[in-house]
């Protein structure tokens, strides 16, 4: 499998506007992009800082791995005992999720590249 780098950090929060407010306010970050009630990404010096929030709130944050080809990338993973614990496809991105030997969440995260 060939990372490719780490396309963003994401943390889960409880409260999407109080912790965009935080951030901006306290940070100075700048407008991020949003998909309303659900997710805001702020471009932190080219790198992706993400906030989402979700049914299920998870204990930290999570990192997602760039890889060329998630297919292949998840066919290696389920080859070595590790399966998904979800898959997702959006207009933009092929996604995977994943959890480590200490229970911490991971994605594999399939975008072009240039």
């Amino acid at each position: 499998m060939e990372i490719r780098g780490v396309d963003f950090i994401a943390y889960s929060v409880e409260d999407l506007e109080r912790a965009i407010r935080f951030y901006s306010e306290n940070l100075g970050l700048p407008e991020p992009f949003r998909v309303e009630g659900v997710y805001a990404e702020f471009d932190v010096g080219g790198a992706a800082f993400g906030l989402y929030r979700g049914e299920e709130r998870q204990p930290s944050g999570t990192i997602a791995f760039n890889v060329p080809r998630i297919a292949d990338a998840v066919a290696e993973l389920k080859s070595r005992g590790l399966q998904p614990t979800w898959e997702e496809e959006t207009p933009v991105c092929r996604m995977a999720g994943f959890v480590d030997s200490e229970g911490n969440p991971f994605m594999l995260h399939e975008t072009p590249k240039v």
